[in-house]
C-alpha cells in the first residue's frame, strides 16, 4: 500500500499544500472581512467565520446555510456549511485548499465577483 511506497514525494506535497494554504487565505482576506479565520497547520480544510452582517441568507434556515447556497449556486464554489458539523459550527462554512492552483485562483476570482470586491491590481 501507499505507506510502504517512497516517502519522498510527502514533504513536496506538504510544501505544495502550505502553498495552496497561502494563495488561499491570501484571496480570502482580500475579500473585504467576508471571512475570517486562521489558516489550519496541518489540515488541509479552511474553517472560516462568516460576516454576520451578511444579508444574502434571505431564504435560508441559517446563515452558514445560506452562504453555501449562495455560493454553490451563483459561483459555483464547493463548500460545506458550518452547521453541518454541529451547532457550533453555525454562522461558518468550510472550504477544501488542497485543489490546484488554478481552481482556488477561480473559485476566489469567483467570490470576488459575488461580494463585489474590486482589486486594486
Amino acid at each position: 500500500g501507499g505507506l510502504e511506497g517512497p516517502q519522498d514525494i510527502i514533504p513536496e506535497y506538504a510544501t505544495e499544500l502550505r502553498a495552496r494554504r497561502d494563495l488561499f487565505y491570501d484571496g480570502i482576506r482580500g475579500l473585504g472581512g467576508m471571512f475570517s479565520g486562521e489558516p489550519p497547520d496541518g489540515a488541509f480544510y479552511a474553517f472560516l467565520r462568516i460576516n454576520p452582517a451578511w444579508n444574502g441568507a434571505t431564504e435560508a434556515a441559517s446563515l452558514s446555510w445560506g452562504m453555501a447556497e449562495h455560493l454553490i449556486k451563483h459561483g459555483r464554489i464547493g463548500c460545506v456549511p458550518g452547521v453541518d458539523f454541529g451547532d457550533a459550527g453555525e454562522g461558518h462554512i468550510r472550504f477544501c485548499f488542497a485543489r490546484e492552483r488554478k481552481e482556488l485562483t477561480g473559485a476566489l476570482e469567483s467570490m470576488r465577483q459575488l461580494f463585489g470586491v474590486t482589486t486594486s491590481a
